[in-house]
């Protein structure tokens, strides 16, 4: 990759940074209050707040949980912002899965009764509403898309959550120094977090991808770092926020695309188009496909 122009690569630096922390890498550290930052060892057993080393493994992944789950949900913020736009007719975004609209609209008790838009908004309603629940009102969707056997687990370990906003208030609070030093607590509410972000961030906005862009099928792409090429303008998009990304590949395809202060329009409307066909069916390239 090196011989290719690209420098500071992962591999490079990881390589830069030798030896992993031990304590770091065991979650055996805390630089949470300023009287730290402490390191639980044999013969210092408890950090200066009296938390052990279960309970501040435990304390980081609550957090590392909790950053992860505003990641995904901010993703799911934005997915309802766009069906809502969708169901008022004021989005370049249509309904490609009429069935998986209607499937996920019975399986949430939502009528079916009116326009494919309309019930796309009933559904945003419904995701809006369980993503501003409180701790103590449990989410509807996990007992509608959830097997009962795991519900009955889930309620057994009193870990079925809320919406994601205010239990992720709560387990910012948890992790404070001085709040809860109980490994066992602390790792439930990791698991509250875990299905609150999951069922939201990650089935139903999965869902709703499926509704306006189609359910996926079996296909075969071009990967590898040699999609860039070094004479275009190259534009990468994330998947896991795909709503911009497909509006780009759209414009590359169609060649709207403004013209910008670094090159020819034309050198930029090829880059797109070049990046869309080596996503998909890409004869022209030298890269060996995969399914």
């Amino acid at each position: 990759m090196q011989s290719m122009g690209y420098r500071h690569t992962f591999f490079e630096r990881v390589k830069r940074q030798g030896a992993i922390c031990h304590f770091g890498e065991q979650g055996r550290c805390c630089t949470l209050c300023p009287d730290g930052p402490c390191r639980i060892k044999r013969r210092a057993p408890k950090g200066k707040c009296g938390i052990d080393a279960d309970g501040l493994a435990a304390r980081n992944l609550v957090r590392l949980v909790n950053q992860r789950g505003a990641a995904y949900t901010h993703d799911f913020k934005l997915t309802l912002k766009t069906i809502k736009a969708v169901a008022e007719g004021k989005s370049p975004f249509c309904i490609k899965d009429r069935n998986k609209l209607l499937w996920f609209a019975k399986k949430l008790d939502i009528s079916t009764e009116g326009s494919d838009r309309e019930i796309l908004g009933k559904i945003a309603d419904f995701l809006e509403k369980e993503f501003m629940k409180d701790t103590d009102t449990p989410l509807d969707i996990i007992y509608k898309l959830a097997p009962e056997s795991r519900i009955k687990k889930w309620e057994s370990l009193g870990i079925v959550p809320g919406g994601f906003i205010f239990e992720s208030h709560e387990a910012g609070t948890k992790v404070m120094p001085n709040i809860d030093t109980d490994y066992l607590n602390l790792s439930l509410t990791s698991l509250r977090l875990g299905l609150s972000a999951g069922f939201l961030a990650n089935i139903a906005t999965t869902i709703i991808r499926d509704i306006i862009f189609g359910s996926p099928d079996i296909t075969k792409g071009y990967a590898d770092i040699g999609v860039l090429d070094k004479e275009y303008v190259n534009i990468v998009v994330h998947g896991h926020v795909p709503w911009t990304g497909s509006c780009s590949g759209k414009d590359g395809k169609t060649g709207e695309v403004p013209e910008n202060g670094k090159g020819s329009r034309s050198k930029r409307h090829k880059s797109l188009r070049k990046f869309m066909h080596r996503s998909g069916n890409a004869p022209e390239t030298r890269n060996s496909p995969v399914s």
